[in-house]
């Protein structure tokens, strides 16, 4: 569908990051209402939503480095240091697609399908941290406090 490579090659590449001799950037992308957007359009909507999204990433990163971590959830990892730019390219192309979303079930949502967008900015020789649970756990925080936003934080080793 998306044509990304999915979960099991992103930890092997997290895994061969991690020993990078400088910093680089993790970036992890979560569709808002996604489940909404499902039940609302059903999942075939959903899957075209999904690869419209994917090919956003594509064209976001750098480099051949996306993933399709499962679900509604994307990874970019770019060898820029302190990549908040592509966390900020990937929120907004999503918008740009123009995927409506604005239905009296899902109040909150706004007009449009959204991402949120959490970006770590990952030392050199960061160590055996998961990085993608840790970037879960961020995405987590980040939308306890809002959706449709892209915040960045560094890790700490």
């Amino acid at each position: 569908m998306t044509a990304l490579p999915l979960g099991d090659e992103a930890l092997l590449a997290l895994s061969a990051w991690s020993a990078h001799a400088r910093p680089w950037t993790l970036v992890l992308a979560n569709l808002d209402w996604f489940k909404a957007f499902n039940d609302l359009f059903g999942y075939l909507e959903g899957d075209r939503a999904i690869a419209r999204v994917a090919e956003v990433v594509r064209g976001c990163a750098d480099g051949p480095h996306c993933y399709r971590t499962g679900g509604d959830e994307l990874l970019v990892l770019s060898l820029r240091e302190r990549d908040l730019e592509l966390g900020v390219r990937l929120h907004a192309g999503v918008r740009a697609l123009g995927i409506p979303l604005e239905h009296a079930e899902v109040p909150r949502a706004g007009p449009l399908l959204a991402v949120s967008v959490a970006v770590l900015y990952v030392p050199a020789l960061v160590g055996p941290i998961d990085l993608l649970a840790l970037a879960r756990e961020r995405m987590h925080e980040l939308k306890g406090g809002g959706r449709g936003c892209v915040l960045a934080w560094p890790v700490d080793q």
